[in-house]
C-alpha cells in the first residue's frame, strides 16, 4: 500500500512529496551490504529503517527494486536514517517504484520469511 504524503508543517521544509513504501532494500557501504526497509521515498531522499546494525557511515548506495542511487546520511535517529540523494531521482523512477510496490505487499510474507530465516541462520548483516 503506497501513499503520497506531505503535511502542512512540512511544506516549507521539503522540496519533494514523499511516497510511503515499506519496501525492503539494502544499502551498500565500505563495510558491506546491509538490509533496510524504505519507509518513504522522494526525488531528493529517503527515510530508511536499518534491519541490521550499521556503524557510523557518511555515504552509501541505496538499492531497491532494480534501482540504485548514491546518498549521504543527512540524519540518524536510532535505527532510522535520513538519506539525501546526491542527484535527485527522476520522476519516472518514483512512478515505477510506486507501480511495483503493490506487488511487493502481496508477497510480504515471503520477505518476512526471508528475514526470519536470515535471523535464525545468523545472516542478519547480509
Amino acid at each position: 500500500m503506497t501513499t503520497v504524503r506531505q503535511t502542512s508543517s512540512e511544506e516549507g521544509r521539503r522540496d519533494y512529496l514523499r511516497l510511503e513504501l515499506g519496501v525492503l532494500a539494502h544499502i551498500e557501504t565500505l563495510e558491506g551490504r546491509k538490509k533496510v526497509e524504505i519507509i518513504d521515498l522522494s526525488q531528493g531522499g529517503a527515510r530508511v529503517k536499518l534491519l541490521a546494525p550499521v556503524e557510523n557511515i557518511k555515504d552509501c548506495v541505496l538499492v531497491w527494486l532494480g534501482f540504485d542511487t548514491y546518498a549521504s546520511i543527512g540524519r540518524r535517529e536510532g535505527d532510522e536514517l535520513g538519506l539525501v540523494f546526491d542527484v535527485p531521482l527522476r520522476p519516472v523512477i518514483i512512478k515505477k517504484t510506486r507501480e511495483m510496490a503493490p506487488r511487493i505487499w502481496r508477497n510480504d510474507s515471503a520477505y518476512l520469511g526471508a528475514i526470519a530465516r536470515d535471523f535464525v541462520q545468523g545472516n542478519q548483516g547480509t
